[in-house]
């Protein structure tokens, strides 16, 4: 466990509580003390010079500070770790104004407690292993091989009836007698409507190749796909991976998708390319583990309902139109090599059920995932994707609704927008009189783009400051050329060319500000409608749960000032991160919580806001930071009016 321990920053005597092995940048721009670091915090553009007064540290890099600095005990702060009490001297020249108000530095630290999921899964795979020594076959006992796996099964086992594939019979006759008749058999319990229960026969193997079992979790995003490889008798998850989804390059939403879906070959490239991009990941899980692929027994996988039809092949036509119809709801599970997944003949793939052709099997999955199904407390569950979900209830009642936000937040759509991977800009400091902008990137790499926790970040603190108007422009006859006019409006510097690692100066322009937000307008639009329609304001809710791929990340007081949380008390806020991954690894452990989801599908009632005209009139007051209606943001309003 990391030291506690204390950092004093003068000339301003600001100190602050942090942690042993944290670098000074960091510290820095959790209290609100400006040290330009233009290049993330690589250590490339030399800037983040400060003193040690006081206390050990440890630089990792002094090439930037010559010699008579060094002696001096300058180092640089994006490089240099604490290892005790620490006293920071900021040089005079990068000191006066520079330091951000301390409740406004507090605001910068405002995150909610991150939620695991309260279901506890037991163990009830949707598989099972039986080990095998039947008798080999005598003369006067020359039974076929398949029929004596079957009488083992039924005598030692209780296992019947059994039914196999004309694949699995192929290979039994070679597996059982290398083996010596020694072996494992891999079954799927199955059941149909009105038909005695039984068992597939999946495998025939040796008995160490059935010592370890995995399964997928699998997370199909409109903009990311998401994996775990599980292990399912032990439920550690043993590699994860994600990658964008190929179909970005097809359309950005699932409208888009849609149409695209309807073209000559269309949906047959949707489908490959998505399981294209599924077979990159199983590799990358099975190379950073060392499994065989012959391990895979099944995946589970969740989705909005246009992402399951394309994933499946299905027709989605009419999921757009006016009544709007899925093909199914509850998909049947199928032959992973049907859908063209890499993986072992036998393994199968279940997806989550949907509730509406715009509220999925990923929403099921999250929804499962936080307990709000078997919770009393009234709860408002916002996934913050491409593809905006949203339920509100408890145990009692559960309504959805399903808006589309785009990408922005993920950050597609933007010039410079990208995923929160390495190189992403994450952490940003503006001063309030220069306007510069100081800046963090993800794993300290040269700074490549802005990820969608980043972008709230900075629209955040520039609606504080002065940078922008509430109508989402920037100001202008600033003193500072990091706004400029740009091709399409005017954009604001975040990191210079020279300290980039991209060549060029990346920026925030006002088209990007455009659809954050009409973005967070979606969702802002979507959830109180959702309320409306029970009765319910924001004020009666007694928690929020927020999901999405950033939202362990996002900060809850920039994203309550530009008008994407409701202002309410910030205690009643918690982060699950991707519930939709979670459920899907909960599903892969306990084959009864899949049946589960089927029975919360079913009692969620969806609201077609593409229908509802109040959607539309909160959509339109919703495009202002915070929002047209001041009043239902009251500790914005006072923020604003305070810190200028």
């Amino acid at each position: 466990m990391s030291e506690k321990i204390r950092v004093r920053f003068l000339p301003d005597d600001i100190s602050v509580s942090s942690e042993s092995g944290q670098s000074l940048l960091d510290v820095a721009l959790d209290a609100g003390v400006f040290i330009p670091a233009a290049c993330g915090g690589t250590g490339a553009c030399g800037q983040c010079k400060v003193k040690i007064i006081a206390g050990e540290v440890e630089a990792e890099s002094t090439e930037k500070i010559a010699k008579n600095e060094r002696d001096q005990g300058f180092v640089l702060a994006c490089r240099t770790k604490m290892k005790s009490d620490v006293t920071i001297e900021v040089p005079k020249a990068k000191v006066g104004r520079k330091v951000i108000p301390r409740d406004e530095a507090e605001r910068m630290q405002s995150t909610a407690r991150p939620m695991e999921s309260p279901i506890v899964p037991e163990s009830n795979p949707m598989t099972m292993v039986a080990l095998m020594n039947p008798p080999s076959p005598r003369l006067d006992d020359n039974t076929s091989d398949y029929e004596r796996i079957i009488r083992t099964l039924k005598v030692d086992h209780g296992l019947a009836p059994i039914v196999s594939s004309l694949e699995i019979l192929k290979g039994i006759p070679n597996i059982v007698r290398e083996q010596d008749w020694k072996f494992a058999a891999t079954l799927k319990p199955e059941s149909l409507p009105e038909c005695k229960p039984f068992y597939r026969l999946l495998k025939v193997s040796a008995i160490g190749g059935a010592s370890l079992r995995t399964a997928l979790a699998v997370d199909i995003g409109t903009t990311s796909l998401w994996a775990e490889l599980v292990n399912i008798d032990t439920g550690e998850v043993i590699a994860r991976s994600s990658r964008y989804n190929p179909q970005i390059s097809m359309g950005d939403d699932v409208i888009s998708r849609i149409v695209f879906a309807l073209k000559r070959e269309g949906l047959e490239k949707l489908q490959q390319s998505v399981v294209q991009g599924l077979n990159e990941i199983i590799d990358e899980v099975l190379r950073k583990s060392g499994k065989p692929r012959e391990s895979i027994d099944y995946m589970v996988a969740a989705g909005n309902t246009v992402m399951t039809h394309l994933f499946m092949g299905l027709y989605p036509k009419f999921l757009r139109q006016t009544p709007y119809v899925p093909v199914a709801q509850n998909i049947e599970p199928v032959p992973a090599r049907s859908l063209g997944l890499d993986m072992p003949n036998e393994s199968f793939v279940c997806v989550f059920p949907g509730v509406a052709s715009y509220v999925g099997g990923d929403i099921v999955s999250g929804v499962l995932a936080n307990g709000m199904w078997c919770s009393d407390e009234m709860t408002l569950f916002i996934d913050i994707g491409t593809n905006g979900e949203i339920v509100a209830g408890n145990r009692d009642l559960l309504m959805t609704a399903s808006c589309s936000a785009g990408p922005a937040f993920e950050g597609g759509g933007l010039q410079h927008g990208m995923r929160a991977a390495p190189g992403a800009i994450e952490g940003v400091l503006i001063d309030p009189e220069t306007f510069e902008p100081m800046i963090k990137t993800i794993d300290l790499k040269p700074a490549i783009g802005i990820c969608g926790s980043g972008i709230i970040n900075i629209i955040s603190q520039m609606l504080r400051i002065g940078l922008l108007n509430q109508n989402g422009k920037f100001a202008q006859d600033l003193a500072t050329d990091r706004v400029r006019q740009g091709p399409s409006g005017f954009e604001y510097i975040i990191c210079r060319a020279a300290e980039s690692g991209l060549n060029e100066d990346i920026i925030l322009s006002e088209v990007d500000l455009d659809n954050i937000l009409r973005a967070k307008a979606a969702m802002f639009s979507g959830y109180t409608c959702l309320l409306e329609k029970i009765g319910l304001s924001v004020e009666d809710l007694e928690r929020v749960i927020i999901a999405g791929a950033f939202g362990s990340f996002i900060n809850l007081d920039h994203a309550v000032t530009i008008g994407l949380l409701p202002d309410i008390p910030r205690e009643k806020f918690s982060f699950i991160g991707n519930s939709s991954l979670k459920g899907s690894r909960l599903a892969v452990l306990d084959s009864n919580l899949l049946e589960k989801s089927r029975e919360i599908a079913r009692t969620m009632t969806n609201v077609e806001l593409s229908e509802d005209p109040a959607y539309m009139d909160n959509f339109m007051a919703a495009l202002f930071l915070p929002h047209t209606r001041m009043e239902l943001f009251p500790s914005v309003k006072a923020s604003l009016q305070g810190f200028r």
